[in-house]
């Protein structure tokens, strides 16, 4: 019986950080009810740890109440959520109100490296967030940003990527090829991406062209995705992230689980 109870604990160890690893909210009633399960103030906070990839927010297949500007929003409970998830390395944030996310701000965790918003989010200030995120990959759509917005980003000193989701009905104004000059300057920054979405591939020449008129760094590329919708895009993206972690993770822990159970 005790060798049986010894096996239990050691499958209960090895499976709980691959089902905490990847998380996914899409509507406000699974974050309080995740949240009042793993009561931060009654020490359940361990499972938060595990997280490393997070989802917020409506997906392709998935929606109800986390609208852009709803009320249903638990901006309370996020904040505590992500103080909790010490080894957070991605965060996908969607829909959030732009005048909403400056209250999460200083929750976001330093061991930071991915954040996707969208769309028409609040102005990301890493330079100043309390928690100074190492930032590696930054991606945004469906959002105008400031000039000393942009350069605030490539100005973080581990920021490698900044990504901007194209729709190809969008202006050159709205997307923001006139800005890709901002990048120049600051040489930390190994990548400008602008990826269109929904777009025929004989338009991505057109956009080239134009692009090249406008700057002549290397370092600012266009791409095309076979996604419809910057949403499809982002989504998937986390789940193949999540995935390919998830794999490495399983091979490792496998044999971890394999030498503690022929231990006991």
């Amino acid at each position: 019986m005790m060798t049986l109870l010894l096996v239990c604990k050691s499958s209960c160890e090895w499976i709980t950080p691959l089902l905490y690893r990847s998380v996914t909210f899409w509507h406000a009633g699974q974050i309080s009810k995740f949240y009042a399960l793993h009561n931060v103030e009654e020490g359940q906070h361990v499972h938060f740890r595990h997280i490393q990839h997070l989802w917020i927010g409506s997906t392709p297949s998935h929606h109800r109440d986390l609208d852009y500007a709803s009320s249903s929003w638990p901006i309370t409970i996020l904040d505590r959520i992500f103080n909790a998830c010490s080894n957070l390395r991605s965060l996908y944030i969607i829909d959030i109100d732009q005048n909403q996310w400056y209250r999460l701000e200083d929750a976001i965790p330093g061991q930071l490296e991915t954040l996707a918003m969208a769309p028409v989010h609040g102005a990301v200030r890493i330079n100043e967030m309390k928690n100074k995120p190492r930032l590696r990959h930054f991606t945004t759509a469906h959002t105008f940003m400031r000039d000393n917005e942009i350069q605030d980003l490539v100005l973080s000193p581990h920021l490698e990527t900044f990504r901007r989701l194209v729709a190809s009905m969008q202006s050159q104004e709205v997307w923001g090829m006139d800005q890709t000059a901002c990048v120049s300057e600051f040489k930390t920054l190994k990548e400008m991406q602008l990826v269109f979405y929904g777009t025929p591939a004989t338009k991505l020449c057109e956009q080239e062209a134009k692009l090249r008129d406008i700057t002549d760094d290397p370092r600012v590329v266009l791409s095309l995705s076979k996604a419809e919708t910057w949403r499809e895009l982002l989504y998937s993206e986390f789940q193949a992230e999540a995935e390919a972690h998830l794999s490495g993770l399983s091979r490792n822990q496998s044999q971890d689980f394999l030498y503690s159970t022929l231990a006991i």
